[in-house]
């Protein structure tokens, strides 16, 4: 893989542990460094939470149209609809250091390129889960037009799962950084990503060329080649004795391309690429981008296809165990939730989990190219590198200590968002949160009583909330204010939009209806339905957290109880019950009772991911309180 000739890492400000850096993190130690910067675990103030909290150099935002570009191009991830991408919390410039920062969920595992060190050959359930998970996550991002620019195994991450349904839990890195840098020619030379040229399109060589999602189709084809022999797919990368630049660039742009079933040959790999394998890479990797798939998820459907069409010819000889008709175990509330927005509320859960070969393109255009041209170009994007084997492409921080991890978001905004005339609307403006920090406390002090959440309600008798879910119908909820009347006050209080909490689109704290137009997003038959994030994700927070209250037995279906991550961290997250749940007694502020059941059990059973997000949004059009 490949090592750097540079940067100067001297201009890069160091931290110490115990020191405050942009005002919200603790330093806590060191986690990595590398061409992009530094990585340390710091503690963020603010939630108490712990974050990967990455530096990059000055020079990144020196000019100052770069500087108003870094954080939104730095959270870019942020309008990515899907849990296979790592979660960017907050994103600044350090104004007495002019240093470019990012903070990210902190993860724990190790990067792809590791994971296939360790179990090459890796296992077909394994390689097909694998597929599953960065399909979801590169077709939500190609879905949003986003373009990741620089996918390779170093950029695709595999944490430890906090589900026993899957193995583990993959997370796509570094979303949004590689536009910076290339369009930044002061800092290109000394911080682009390493190890580029081994999964670069031969169009990201181009001054001003056209890049789509199917410059990152190229670097899907070379990463399946990876996953399957742990091997890269150009020779000149695996050469023992070192790899000549200028020799691989020429075998990238200009040699033909072999069938990878030729190719692993070559290498010395075993045969273990499912049928039909050949076509589907040379789809990937045609140096004409309009032959290659458009995006990812038409890529990675046909690989997911040939994996099932392999699967079921292995097993056809192998007699089938009748189906299960047993309940699966109940699942397991998870307690602990950390790499979240600040104050994060997670639900009471099992946690997150959960074509014909084209030809080949003329030679003769691409070896036209004045190869030392070609170079040049590549040398600047890669960023003044040569390849070695004996060096890692960045140091790599131990499995149980986190990784560097970088620009990406975890704000999910599923299609169908109401327009911004729509008066349910969040805030009136379409969502593209950048979680912006909390630079202010809350100005309720963390007090807001139930008289001020009722103000002006007219009526009397008991409180009431409507919750709307068109088309399936709307819950009528019996609020419980004597049993639990803070928890009660501040549930009305966001349904209202009486009660302020921080805004990370604006970046400041607001009133607005904070439900409207949120979803339930993570339902479970026999167990629950969760909803009340405004970034619709199941990672927004309100800014503050408040006590637990009525914490009673889980007796019934129907119970309207406040999600949380912890004792005493309720926020605006709220679950519904689908039945008595012992296990969860103890744990969860219940304050209210909602109303018809069939309802919950209706939404609990509608398709879902293996994340358990509905396929199709279950949209909470509004909650209207009353008496």
């Amino acid at each position: 893989m490949a090592a750097i000739i540079g940067p100067d890492m001297s201009s890069l400000v160091r931290l110490e542990p115990g020191q405050i850096f942009a005002r919200d993190f603790e330093v806590l130690r060191p986690l990595a460094e590398g061409g992009m910067g530094a990585v340390y675990v710091a503690r963020q103030r603010s939630t108490g939470h712990e974050r990967a909290l990455k530096i990059m150099h000055p020079q990144l935002v020196a000019d100052p149209a770069f500087r108003a570009k870094f954080e939104q191009e730095a959270c870019v991830g942020a309008r990515i609809d899907s849990d296979h991408v790592v979660q960017v919390v907050a994103a600044g410039v350090d104004e007495p250091t002019s240093t470019p920062w990012i903070a990210m969920e902190l993860l724990r595992g190790e990067s792809l390129e590791q994971w296939v060190k360790r179990r090459s050959p890796v296992a077909p359930e394994a390689v097909k889960e694998l597929f599953e998970q960065l399909r979801h996550g590169m077709a939500a991002a190609h879905s949003r037009s986003i373009v990741h620019r620089d996918l390779k195994p170093e950029n695709i991450f595999i944490a430890e799962s906090r589900s026993p349904k899957v193995p583990f839990t993959l997370k796509v890195l570094d979303f949004g950084i590689a536009r910076i840098v290339r369009e930044n020619q002061t800092v290109a030379t000394v911080t682009t990503a390493i190890g580029s040229p081994l999964w670069m399109a031969p169009e990201q060589a181009s001054a001003g060329a056209h890049i789509r999602a199917a410059t990152d189709v190229w670097a899907l084809g070379l990463i399946a080649f990876y996953v399957f022999t742990g091997k890269s797919y150009w020779l000149r990368a695996n050469d023992a004795a070192g790899v000549n630049l200028q020799a691989l660039l020429v075998e990238v742009m200009v040699d033909p391309i072999a069938p990878p079933s030729a190719r692993a040959s070559a290498l010395g790999c075993p045969p273990v690429f499912p049928s039909g394998f050949d076509g589907w890479f040379a789809r990937c990797v045609a140096r004409d981008p309009e032959q290659r798939f458009r995006e990812a998820g038409e890529c990675l459907d046909a690989l997911l296809k040939l994996l099932t069409l392999q699967r079921t010819v292995m097993m056809e000889a192998v007699p089938q165990p009748p189906p299960r008709t047993d309940p699966q175990p109940e699942p397991q509330p998870q307690r602990t939730v950390a790499m979240t927005m600040p104050i994060t509320s997670l639900p009471p859960q099992p946690p997150p989990q959960p074509p014909p070969q084209p030809p080949p393109p003329a030679r003769s255009s691409m070896a036209d190219m004045a190869v030392p041209g070609v170079l040049g170009v590549l040398l600047l994007i890669a960023g003044g590198v040569y390849f070695a084997r004996s060096r890692p492409t960045e140091p790599q921080a131990s499995a149980d200590a986190g990784v560097e991890v970088a620009q990406a978001g975890a704000a999910f905004v599923p299609s169908g968002d109401p327009p911004p005339s729509d008066p349910g609307a969040y805030l009136g403006e379409p969502r593209v949160p950048i979680y912006r920090t909390p630079n202010r406390p809350d100005p309720r002090g963390g007090r807001f009583s139930l008289a001020e959440a009722t103000a002006g309600l007219s009526g009397s008798g008991p409180l009431r909330a409507i919750i709307e879910v068109p088309p399936h119908g709307e819950f009528q909820c019996t609020l419980f204010e004597r049993a639990a009347p803070n928890t009660v006050a501040n549930f009305v209080g966001l349904a209202r939009g009486l009660r302020d909490f921080w805004d990370p689109v604006r970046g400041r704290w607001t009133r607005a209806p904070f439900y409207a137009n949120s979803i339930f997003h993570r339902v479970i038959p026999n167990f629950m339905i969760q909803g009340g994030d405004f970034l619709r994700s199941g990672s927004g927070g309100v800014g503050y957290e408040i006590a637990d209250e009525n914490v009673a037995p889980h007796d019934r279906a129907g119970l309207l109880c406040m999600a949380n991550h912890g004792p005493h961290t309720n926020g605006g997250q709220f679950f519904i019950t689908q039945g008595p749940k012992a296990h969860l007694d103890g744990s969860y502020s219940i304050f209210g009772a909602c109303t018809p059941t069939s309802l919950v059990n209706e939404i609990a059973s509608v398709r879902r991911d293996h994340n358990d997000r509905p396929a199709v949004p279950v949209i909470i059009r509004r909650i209207t309180i009353t008496r």
